[in-house]
Order: structure tokens, then sequence, then C-alpha cells
């Protein structure tokens, strides 16, 4: 008998356990993310960082935040990209996170048809579930901080989107990675590269999918930083990291 209870005992805290995390999970993930997010802080994070979901979201909005103060302090210039926009929830993300209007405009970058091609455990398609429409209908609504916003709809290795990148500004200081591939990443740093070469203060890079596979965003950084740095002389500085996310500040 008392093994019996013992069995029925383990089997509701389970039960319990796999509840929590779906909840917890559920209120910082899909459409409850925005309306949650604002609301946490350090100590949030402390208490609900053993819940995947809930750990990568409230831990990159803590450290963006922690960056728009430094930029904000030290009075950075420059514009902010996002490159992999999807749903548009990473630009309101940094709206949010900036905390205060500004006159910096920030861009999105996406074919809204998904990855380009299959790698590793990803497939050509995934992330398809978007539209420019939908997402600047979701941009008007949730950005209250930034001056202006742009999207830019085609693949990374497209010329017109570099064209027109460079038309829009001439200044970054944030640029958020969020290609999930290694080939796309590595397009990404071909269109920042010319803003890199003439740049005189920091800019953050944000890698939104560090932790996911060694073989993609890990080392498509490594061998552009092997390189470029055999170029141009700068400061590279690892600002801050979740499981799955890394940021760094390169100071020129």
């Amino acid at each position: 008998m008392k093994k019996i209870i013992n069995n029925f005992l383990s089997f509701i805290n389970r039960h319990v356990q796999t509840e929590k995390k779906y909840w917890i999970n559920r209120k910082f993930s899909g459409k409850h993310l925005l309306k949650n997010i604002e609301k946490t802080d350090h100590q949030t994070y402390e208490r609900l960082k053993s819940f995947r979901e809930s750990e990568h979201q409230i831990g990159r909005y803590i450290n963006m935040k922690k960056i728009f103060e430094e930029i904000n302090q030290d009075n950075i210039s420059g514009d902010v990209v996002e490159f992999g926009t999807w749903q548009g929830d990473g630009m309101c993300i940094l709206d949010k996170a900036i905390c205060k209007f500004t006159k910096k405009k920030i861009i999105g970058i996406d074919s809204f048809e998904g990855l380009p091609h299959n790698s590793t455990i990803w497939h050509k398609g995934t992330f398809n579930d978007t539209n420019i429409k939908i997402v600047e209908k979701k941009l008007e609504i949730n950005l209250n901080n930034f001056k202006k916003f742009k999207l830019i709809k085609g693949w990374f290795n497209e010329k017109k989107v570099a064209d027109e990148l460079y038309e829009y500004t001439n200044d970054l200081c944030v640029i958020h990675f969020d290609a999930d591939l290694g080939k796309s990443t590595l397009d990404i740093f071909k269109i920042i590269e010319p803003y890199l070469k003439k740049v005189d203060h920091p800019v953050y890079f944000l890698f939104d999918d560090w932790g996911i596979h060694p073989n993609e965003i890990p080392e498509a950084f490594n061998t552009w930083y092997k390189e470029f740095s055999s170029k141009v002389e700068f400061k590279l500085i690892l600002h801050s990291n979740t499981n799955l996310t890394r940021y760094y500040k390169l100071e020129f």
C-alpha cells in the first residue's frame, strides 16, 4: 500500500510540474509574450530561469535593456536593425527594451517566406507563417519608442536588400541577428561590413540563435571574425548571454 501511495504522489507531482512548466512558458510566448515581458526584471529571471522559453525571453529582454541603457548613457549614435523579423515580436521587444522615446529608427529585414534552405536541424520554409502586411500592422500598434520603423522584404543575399538598407540609414548601433542559419548570417555580415568599416562608436551584436546548433551561428561568427579582425582593428567584448543568446559589444 505504501508503494502504491508513493507512486501515486510521484505521478501527481510530475503532473503538477508539467502543468506549471506549460503555463509559465505559455505566459512568455506567442500572443501572451508582449503583454507580460515588460513586467519582468532580474528577480523574475532568477525565479523562472529553469523554464526554457521564459529563460530565453526574459533573459534577452533584460540584456537588451542593459544595452540600451549604455547606448543612452554614452549617447551612442546609430539606428537598430533586425535580420530575421518573422512575426515582428523581436522588434516589439527591442522597442520595449529601449524604455523611452528615441529619435533612432528601427529596421526589420526578412523574406517573410521562411528559411531559404535545409541545414543541420533546420528545414526550408520553416517560419513561413508570417506576412509583411500583418507584421506592419502589428508594429504600428506595438511600437511606441522608436521614431520610425521600416520593413525590408527580401533574402539577405539580394543586392536590393542591402541597397534599401543603405538608403534608409547610414549608421547602426545595434544589429539583431535572428537568422537561424549560418549561411544567412554570413550574408548579413556582408551587408553590415560597410557600416563597421567607417564607424567611430561601439556597435552591439545581438545573436538570438547562438545556442541552437554549433555549426550554424557560432561557426559563421567565428569564420567572419577571423577574417574581419585581420582587416579592421576593434575590441570584441562579451556583453551578456542566456542559454540561447549571446550579445557582443564591438569597440572601434
